[in-house]
């Protein structure tokens, strides 16, 4: 059928299309995008290559860099969290237990110890400043207690607490990056009175 008349919107490069009037289309000869305006401005209603697009005007609209139900993920309540576990920690552990992390050759510091927890590690007696008792005369089970912030010394360092099959020891640390020295709590065999004075 001949075409009786031509019908054409504004078009041009689209950083000249300019500000379109409520309810004018604006076709990007350069992008292959199409504006409408509105009272707000101009809206894009169609991308270049609109197979699969995600426009930012639609899924972003708070414009703060992340799809909308994503940002909402953020601060999902504890109550709306779908398939969580029974009782925590999970993965590993149960809520009557403590994991005993195999950490053997890390030197932990003061200030790197997890803030407000109870922790437990499999440790080289060389990774834990020698303490006096061993559970078998290279490693140590040590307990890990921060109580406090582990930065910040007014509620106290965290302490480590040495268990081994000859006995109990503990240390304190004296700042974020370094620790007292161990003290023999309780060590198999007869004591001496150096040792109960803690000398």
């Amino acid at each position: 059928m001949a075409r009786k008349a031509l019908i054409q919107i504004r078009r041009g490069l689209e950083s000249a299309i300019g500000t379109l009037a409520a309810g004018e289309l604006g076709y990007c000869t350069d992008t292959n995008k199409l504006y409408i305006g509105s009272t707000a401005g101009n809206v894009l209603l169609v991308a270049a290559q609109t197979a699969g697009d995600m426009l930012k005007s639609i899924y972003d609209t708070n414009n703060d860099g992340k799809v909308d139900f994503a940002a909402v993920a953020d601060s999902v309540p504890w109550s709306g969290v779908a398939g969580k576990p029974a009782a925590l920690p999970a993965a590993g552990g149960s809520a009557d237990a403590i994991n005993m992390l195999d950490t053997r050759a890390v030197a932990d510091k003061p200030g790197e110890l997890q803030s407000k927890k109870l922790t437990g590690a499999f440790k080289a007696l060389t990774a834990v400043g020698n303490p006096p008792v061993s559970a078998s005369g290279m490693y140590v089970y040590v307990l890990n207690v921060a109580g406090w912030s582990s930065n910040e010394p007014s509620g106290g360092w965290p302490v480590q607490i040495a268990v081994g099959g000859n006995g109990l020891a503990f240390r304190q640390g004296v700042s974020a990056e370094a620790w007292g020295s161990w003290t023999a709590l309780s060590k198999q065999g007869a004591l001496t009175w150096n040792q109960l004075k803690g000398v």
